[in-house]
């Protein structure tokens, strides 16, 4: 019994002994896990701010420091907690990359100014969205009517309510677009990692666009199609009430839309009368509009002579924001009478657009993107190499060195 006592004490003596040294440890770990966890936790609600979402992993790891904070109160396991603690340690070493690894949001917001006559258009939309029986929508309309704004306008609805698809796909299509870089923009958009599809056939990126698809609730938005696309050639699963997903395509064609054979189509419309005019109002800005009283009413004509068109009134709006003399606003006012409408609508745009280019450098810069085809991406260092054959690149730089110096004096 003696023996056997005397071991006790000396057994309680060194955990008795070694309490301190083993609750310092601890709480060192534990100080410099706190601080580990703090940065994690930040980095992780940065990247929810844009709607990304923790990987399993981040969340484990967050999970199983939460349940070690607080006092403790330790006896004989305090080995095995410093041990633990240093493991959680370790494998926060391996989470430097947080944000890389997080999923891509199921919407992407869409850029858009503030719509004007499409709210109708939008509740009526939304409506076919939400309706089980429908999969599939046609919007047309004229160029520059706004079928671009609604569409993002709906993307836009999704990600603000509640959003029940498993991932939206935007996809301008164009005219003159291959079937294989529409499968190209997908398969960036759903993550699929390039050497899957890369130097691959058409066929081979239709199977696997249809592999990541056929267990997903997508939606579709097609924007600027242009002729009929054959959607199982790219890869779409066929649209069902087994799956729930649904397409939403924009075109200038009725036809395309029955082409494409939507089960509900709307068409935009240009703006009425006093619509039209309170989107030009808004744009050329009450200053401007009350600078003389006779623009009101050359303003008034101009915006009639556009027709109700958005994209003209807005472009058109902002040429002519600031300018407070009444002979250029009757210029351009009579200007635009003797104009047909079709050839008003196509170049008229464009022709203000150019004209209020504040140099001669900044237009002939501008004319070198129309060598793009629509909606192409333009490579940057192409342009400018462009513009260095032409020597338009050094009266670039000393219009904008005057234009810096304009602003800060």
């Amino acid at each position: 019994m003696d023996v056997a006592a005397d071991c006790a004490a000396k057994g309680a003596a060194h955990s008795r002994d070694q309490l301190p040294q083993n609750l310092d440890s601890l709480a060192n770990v534990m100080e410099e896990l706190k601080h580990v966890y703090q940065d994690v936790k930040e980095r992780v609600k940065r990247e929810e701010q844009f709607q990304n979402k923790r990987t399993r992993e981040v969340d484990a790891w967050l999970c199983s420091v939460e349940k070690w904070k607080g006092n403790y109160k330790l006896g004989k396991m305090i080995r095995e907690k410093v041990a633990a603690v240093a493991e959680l340690q370790s494998r926060a070493d391996n989470l430097d990359e947080v944000p890389v690894p997080f999923i891509r949001p199921a919407v992407n917001e869409m850029p858009m100014e503030k719509s004007v006559g499409l709210d109708l258009l939008f509740d009526r939309v939304w409506r076919w969205l939400e309706d089980e029986q429908v999969g599939t929508i046609g919007i047309y309309g004229v160029g520059g009517v706004g079928k671009t704004t609604l569409l993002a306008k709906i993307n836009n609805g999704v990600l603000k309510r509640n959003n029940e698809f498993d991932v939206v796909i935007w996809i301008t299509v164009s005219k003159g677009e291959t079937i294989e870089r529409v499968q190209e923009q997908i398969l960036n958009r759903l993550d699929v990692p390039d050497y899957k599809w890369k130097d691959r056939s058409q066929d081979e990126k239709a199977l696997e666009i249809f592999q990541v698809l056929k267990t997903r609730k997508f939606l579709l938005f097609l924007n600027d199609i242009w002729e009929r696309l054959d959607l199982m050639e790219v890869g779409i699963p066929p649209l069902n009430n087994q799956n729930k997903s649904k397409l939403v395509l924009t075109t200038r064609s009725q036809q395309v839309c029955h082409q494409m054979e939507v089960q509900k189509m709307v068409e935009v419309k240009c703006l009425g009368e006093e619509e039209a005019f309170a989107l030009f109002q808004a744009n050329v800005g009450e200053d401007t509009l009350n600078s003389h009283p006779q623009i009101p009413n050359l303003a008034r004509i101009i915006a009639q002579e556009c027709h109700g068109l958005p994209l003209a009134l807005v472009t058109i709006g902002r040429a002519l924001a600031g300018s407070t003399a009444p002979e250029e606003w009757k210029m351009k006012a009579q200007m635009f009478k003797n104009q047909s409408y079709e050839s008003q609508r196509l170049y008229s745009v464009l022709e203000w657009s150019y004209d209020k280019l504040p140099s001669d450098t900044i237009k002939s810069c501008f004319i070198y993107c129309s060598l793009f085809p629509e909606d192409h991406e333009i490579c940057c260092d192409q342009l400018i190499e462009l513009w260095i054959g032409e020597d338009s690149w050094m009266n670039l730089i000393i219009y904008m060195k005057q234009e810096t110096r304009r602003y800060h004096h």
